[in-house]
């Protein structure tokens, strides 16, 4: 299987009690431990095991939410692709899109037969972490193998154990996170992430915005994939996938509309001479740093200036501080806003005239907007 990108939402690694198995099933597994006595670990094969065997086995399965609409009948494995974000049971062949433009939205929705809670994940290798109960069913390669510290067993999927794999034109890309939000034991059948979203309610990557940049002009085909993993475990399972056409016109570069300007952000405090020190003050900072992108307007976000004091019984004046909103131009042609936090320094007089910034303020993240 090939190497996924993991999807951005937490691991977690779920552990069950030994199943409750029916006499059948513990007969089953007997007599395959019997059948592999004395033979060389994980080399010798057994009979396959269903996915609704191992589910029992597991603890068995959960009522899922069926099928959600006669379109969900029909396209029952595949993943769809539209341009704007949609629910599952709504999309329509109407709504279906096979080519997107560099500059479109890019959505997709994924229609399983059953859901990711009653679709196992199964040890792609046994020389990886698992869970150690017993004998082991590798999926992969259809056999059963003794339990040792490095091996694992089949489980549920679940919250965490779910990725996304993007290639164009046939190279994965690995440095983008792609989207899809499944809750814990989950029993939908459907779901909608994003590759490339609408710019208006999630911001573009850098990495995205990087690969659309160096695209070369033309038709791309791009391949998706959705699968089920657990990176502590080593499990996998590839689960269904869907292509669409990627064009970039000649002269055409990525410059996505965001639906937010500069205009909409508003100065709290109105002091040209105050401005021009806390525009210097970020150039310089960017300059310091080895910023690429370079800060050409402010506007103060703060309404005054906050003090800082020492933590002393009587406390004395160290300073003060406002917050700016700065707006900069980067190399890939867009434009961000993001805040900075710059300080005057009190001499014991007065506050010294010279403005200097102290970097990005509460860890604000730059948010792309349209440029001017």
């Amino acid at each position: 299987m090939k190497s996924l990108c993991l999807l951005a939402i937490g691991v977690m690694i779920l552990t069950f009690s030994a199943p409750v198995y029916g006499q059948a099933w513990k007969e089953k597994l007997q007599d395959q431990k019997d059948k592999l006595a004395g033979q060389k670990k994980g080399k010798v094969y057994a009979p396959d095991l269903t996915d609704e065997e191992v589910m029992e086995l597991l603890g068995g399965a959960e009522a899922d939410e069926g099928i959600v609409s006669p379109f969900h009948q029909a396209h029952l494995g595949q993943v769809v692709f539209t341009k704007k974000k949609m629910e599952p049971k709504d999309i329509t062949d109407a709504d279906i899109a096979t080519e997107f433009s560099i500059n479109d939205p890019i959505y997709f929705t994924f229609f399983m037969s059953k859901s990711f809670r009653n679709q196992p994940l199964y040890p792609i290798d046994m020389n990886v972490g698992g869970y150690n109960q017993g004998w082991c069913w590798d999926y992969s390669f259809k056999k059963f193998y003794p339990e040792t510290r490095d091996s694992g067993v089949p489980q549920y999927n679940g919250y965490g154990k779910h990725m996304v794999m993007v290639e164009v034109d046939g190279v994965q890309i690995e440095d983008i996170i792609f989207f899809v939000r499944v809750d814990f034991n989950s029993t939908k059948t459907a779901f909608t992430g994003y590759i490339s979203p609408d710019p208006s309610q999630v911001q573009p990557t850098s990495q995205w915005i990087a690969h659309m940049a160096a695209l070369s002009e033309g038709d791309h085909k791009v391949n998706v994939e959705i699968a089920g993993f657990d990176l502590g475990a080593g499990m996998s399972k590839e689960i269904l996938a869907g292509q669409f056409n990627l064009k970039k016109k000649p002269g055409e570069s990525y410059a996505p509309v965001m639906g937010k300007s500069w205009a909409d952000y508003s100065a709290k405090m109105n002091d040209s001479k105050l401005e021009a020190k806390i525009l210097k003050a970020v150039q310089d900072y960017g300059r310091v740093n080895g910023y690429t992108e370079k800060f050409v307007k402010i506007k103060i976000a703060s309404s005054d200036w906050t003090i800082t004091r020492t933590k002393t019984i009587v406390p004395v004046i160290t300073g003060r501080y406002v917050v700016a909103y700065c707006y900069s131009t980067w190399r890939d042609g867009q434009c961000k806003v993001q805040r900075y936090s710059f300080r005057q320094e009190y001499d014991g007089s007065g506050y010294q005239s010279t403005v200097i910034s102290r970097g990005v303020y509460n860890n604000d993240y730059p948010q792309a907007i349209d440029c001017d």
